[in-house]
């Protein structure tokens, strides 16, 4: 069974916020969908932090902005994330783990019973269906059965205060996860040289993928030679050397992830949302 996180990653989460009313609410539906499932499924942790980083994606971004962002982007960005993480599973399981995030989602922001975060719910459960057909009646199965075992007043509150503060909890366990990698990291820099142990950068969550694609483009442009100036003839060693050089992160199935992308952006904005995402990036101060 393939996750998205590493073990001391779930570990870190589930110490952190297990004793979290939400992240025990959502604990399960997220159990129900793991025992069926064969090659892939999410972890109560996972579920929560992917749940939240939308939420605090919402917040940042404000409810119009992310509500285009729903339509457009959402589905693909996280799919092209999770497959990331996960090679030679059943992509339906993969599909299926993206429409539970988002579903999820969707029922805390209902649970809020605040209209201006439920009209993002529904275009959430709109973008599932346009994916898994009936797949949502099987969500919502799962989840009255977890959400009627909890409080619900004090549930509603919680969601509220949340979303009416400025507390972001994915960036906190993301600073968590940072602590420790540098915490297991023997000397990042050294002192005499000012240089790093390698690797010291890593990819943003859910980003791997669009990392993939810009290496890509470079490659093929041209702004990637080899030690002597010399055009490269592999594009798969090459971009595989710089992942594992400069982010420690290593994969052989590059035309793999290259294809999966291809094939999310084919009918969307095509590649050039990977560019335009640097575009915007570039203009700000």
């Amino acid at each position: 069974m393939k996750y998205l996180f590493r073990k001391e990653e779930n570990i870190v989460v589930e110490d952190k916020f297990g004793d979290d009313l939400l992240y025990e609410t959502l604990s399960t539906p997220c159990k129900a969908f793991k025992n069926v499932a064969r090659t892939f499924a999410l972890q109560p942790g996972e579920l929560y932090y992917n749940v939240l980083f939308n939420i605090d994606e919402m917040k940042m971004k404000g409810i119009l902005e992310y509500q285009r962002y729903c339509n457009k982007a959402l589905w693909d960005e996280m799919l092209s994330g999770f497959l990331d993480k996960a090679d030679d599973v059943d992509r339906t399981e993969v599909e299926r783990a993206v429409g539970i995030v988002m579903f999820a989602t969707a029922t805390v922001l209902i649970w809020s019973e605040l209209p201006r975060y439920t009209s993002i719910a529904s275009v959430l459960i709109r973008r599932i269906e346009e994916h898994l057909p009936n797949f949502c009646d099987i969500l919502q199965c799962k989840f009255d059965s977890g959400f009627s075992v909890i409080d619900k007043v004090a549930i509603q509150k919680s969601i509220v205060d949340y979303l009416e503060s400025d507390r972001n909890i994915s960036a906190e366990i993301e600073q968590t996860w940072e602590e420790l990698i540098y915490s297991t990291t023997p000397s990042i820099r050294h002192d005499d040289t000012n240089e790093y142990d390698a690797p010291y950068l890593r990819i943003a969550h859910g980003k791997k993928t669009s990392m993939i694609i810009v290496l890509e483009s470079m490659y093929k442009a041209g702004w990637i030679v080899d030690a002597n100036g010399r055009a490269l003839t592999n594009r798969d060693e090459a971009i595989n050397y710089i992942m594992d050089k400069v982010f420690g992160e290593p994969d052989n199935n590059i035309a793999q992830l290259v294809n999966a992308a291809k094939d999310l952006t084919r009918n969307k904005d095509g590649i050039e949302r990977y560019f335009n995402e640097l575009m915007s990036a570039s203009k700000k101060k």
